[in-house]
C-alpha cells in the first residue's frame, strides 16, 4: 500500500527540504568567522608596530595622493604599507574613513598588469583591498562598483604566492557576503582561474595552508542558497577529492567538507557525481574525528547524500559502516551534533522498507532506544528531528518493523505528543504523528484482515486512550491535522 499522504508536506514522504535548507545554510555565520579570523592571523606578524607614531590616516593618504601624482612608486608603497597598518592593527578598521578620502580608486588604479612586476607595491594593494571586503555590506559592494573582482581574478594569475592568497581573501570574502556577488564571481570565470592556479602551483611551491585556502574560496563558491549550478564546480572536483584523501590539515579537510556540504544539496545524478569521488574512508574518517568543527560539514553532507530518491544506493552507502559511528555520536555533548545526528536519521528512515529494517535491527534496536530517549529527555530542537525520524520510520517500515517499533511504546509516544500538543513547538510535529499513528492503525488492521477487534496495534492504540485523545483534538487549528483525525475516527464508529 501507499504510505505517504500526498496532503503532508514534504518531509513525509522522502526528504524535508526546509530541514536541509536550514541545516546547509548554518553555515554562514561561520563564514563570516572564518574570513576574519584568517585576515587576523595574516596580520598577526604586525602586531608590533606602533600606531602612535604614525601620522593621521588623512595626513598619510594625502602624501600617498603627492606620491602618486609625481609618479615615485617607492614612495607611493611606503604610504600603503602605512594605510594597511592603519587598516590591520585596529579591532574596528577605519575603512569608512579611508574610503572618505577618496583614495580607494586610486589603490585599485595601481593593482594593473603592467606594474605586477612591482611586487610590494601589488602586494600592499592587495592586502589593503582583502581587509575593506572583510568589513560590512557597504564598503564590499564599495569595492565591486570599483572593479575588485576583475582585478582579483587576474591577481590569481600572478607569480607571487602572497599576492596570490590576498586575491583568495578578497574573492573568498565577496563570496561570503551574499550569493548575488557570489554569482558575479562565477560569471565572469572565476573557476577557470582557480583551475588554472591548481596546476600552475604544485606541492612544492605552496603550503598546506595555501590549499586550505583555496579550499576556502570553493566552499564559498558553492554557497547557497541558493546554489550554483553543479556543473560550474565540478571541474574543480578532482582538487577537492584530492585534498580530502590527501589530508595534510585539518583546516584542508574542513574546507574540503563544506565543499560536499553544498555539492551534495541536489537530485541523484549531483549525488552520484559527489559519491563517485570515493570519499567513503574519508567520511567515515571524519565522523569518527573528534573535532566537533569538523563533523558538522561532515555529518550534512552525509544526511544530503541519504536524501537522494535511489534508495539501493543509499542502501548501500549505510552498509558500508556508517551506522554505527552515526548511533555513536547521539551521546556527543553538543547540542549542535545532536541535533544533526537525529536529522541524518530522519532522512534514513525516510528511505525504503529495506533501510528501515536495516536501522531499526541495528544492535536490537538500539538507534530506536536512543531516539525515543532523546524525544523525552533531550532538548526541544533535538527532541523534534528525533520525533521525525521516528515518524519516518513508522511510514516507511514494513510489519515486522512496525511491530518492532509499537513493542517500543512509539504508540505510546506520539499519543502524548498530540495529548501534549499545546506544548509542542510547530503543528507540523503534530501532523507527522497524526498521519504516522494512522498508517500503524491502518497496517495492524490489514494485517487482521480488516478486524479491528483482532488488531493488536489498534487495541494498544484504544488502551492508551487515543479515541478520546482524538476526539478531544476535533477542534485542533490545523487543517491537514483535522483531517487526519476525521479520517481515523470516522474509521473506527463504533469504538
Amino acid at each position: 500500500m501507499d504510505s505517504t499522504n500526498p496532503s503532508l508536506p514534504s518531509f513525509k514522504v522522502k526528504r524535508d527540504e526546509y530541514l536541509v535548507e536550514i541545516r546547509k545554510n548554518k553555515n554562514v555565520e561561520q563564514l563570516k568567522m572564518k574570513r576574519q579570523k584568517l585576515v587576523n592571523q595574516a596580520l598577526n606578524l604586525e602586531k608590533e608596530i606602533n600606531l602612535k607614531e604614525y601620522p593621521p590616516l588623512e595626513e598619510i593618504t594625502k602624501a600617498f595622493i603627492e606620491q602618486y601624482n609625481i609618479g615615485e612608486l617607492e614612495g607611493v608603497t611606503k604610504q600603503l604599507k602605512m594605510i594597511r597598518d592603519y587598516l590591520s592593527l585596529q579591532d574596528n578598521p577605519p575603512v569608512t574613513e579611508l574610503i572618505a578620502t577618496q583614495t580607494v580608486p586610486v589603490i585599485l588604479e595601481l593593482m594593473r598588469k603592467d606594474y605586477y612586476h612591482y611586487e610590494s607595491l601589488i602586494q600592499e594593494c592587495s592586502w589593503i583591498s582583502c581587509i575593506i571586503v572583510s568589513g560590512d555590506f557597504d564598503h564590499t559592494e564599495y569595492l565591486i562598483s570599483l572593479g575588485i573582482i576583475p582585478k582579483a581574478l587576474e591577481l590569481l594569475d600572478h607569480t607571487n604566492i602572497e599576492i596570490i592568497e590576498n586575491a583568495i581573501f578578497t574573492l573568498g570574502n565577496i563570496c561570503g557576503e551574499s550569493t548575488k556577488f557570489r554569482d558575479e564571481i562565477l560569471n565572469k570565470g572565476v573557476v577557470n582561474h582557480l583551475d588554472s592556479l591548481i596546476t600552475r602551483i604544485n606541492g612544492t611551491q605552496a603550503e598546506p595552508s595555501f590549499w586550505a585556502l583555496v579550499a576556502w574560496l570553493i566552499s564559498n563558491l558553492c554557497r547557497g542558497p541558493p546554489y550554483p549550478d553543479f556543473p560550474e564546480i565540478a571541474i574543480l572536483l578532482p582538487f577537492i577529492e584530492y585534498s580530502l584523501k590527501s589530508g595534510e590539515t585539518e583546516e584542508l579537510i574542513y574546507n574540503c567538507m563544506w565543499v560536499l556540504a553544498s555539492l551534495s544539496n541536489g537530485d541523484d545524478s549531483q549525488i552520484k557525481e559527489v559519491l563517485g569521488m570515493d570519499i567513503v574512508e574519508v567520511l567515515k574518517n571524519c565522523l569518527n574525528s573528534t573535532n566537533t568543527k569538523l563533523l558538522i560539514p561532515t555529518l550534512k553532507t552525509i544526511g544530503n547524500i541519504l536524501t537522494g530518491d535511489d534508495d539501493d544506493q543509499s542502501y548501500e552507502f549505510l552498509e558500508k559502516g556508517f551506522i554505527e559511528p552515526l548511533f555513536i555520536l547521539f551521546e556527543h555533548k553538543s547540542e549542535k551534533i545532536r541535533k544533526n545526528v537525529a536529522w541524518v536519521f530522519a532522512n534514513i528512515f525516510a528511505g525504503s522498507s529495506e533501510i528501515v529494517k536495516l536501522v531499526v535491527n541495528f544492535a536490537n534496536g538500539a538507534i530506536i532506544d536512543k531516539l525515543f530517549e532523546l524525544t523525552l529527555n533531550d532538548l526541544p530542537s533535538i527532541a523534534s528531528e528525533c520525533v521525525f525520524a521516528l515518524t519516518n520510520a513508522a511510514d516507511n517500515a514494513e510489519l515486522p518493523e512496525l511491530i518492532e517499533l509499537v513493542n517500543h511504546q512509539i504508540i505510546d509516544l506520539f499519543l502524548e505528543i498530540c495529548e501534549n500538543r499545546e506544548k509542542i513547538r510547530g503543528v507540523k510535529i503534530v501532523r507527522a504523528c497524526l498521519n504516522s499513528l494512522d498508517r500503524i492503525l491502518e497496517i495492524g488492521i490489514d494485517a487482521v484482515m480488516g478486524n479491528p477487534e483482532e488488531s493488536a496495534f489498534f487495541q494498544k492504540f484504544l488502551n492508551k486512550g487515543g479515541m478520546d485523545i482524538l476526539e478531544r483534538m476535533q477542534g485542533y487549528k490545523d487543517n491537514l491535522s483535522f483531517e487526519i483525525i476525521e479520517k481515523i475516527l470516522n474509521r473506527f464508529p463504533n469504538a
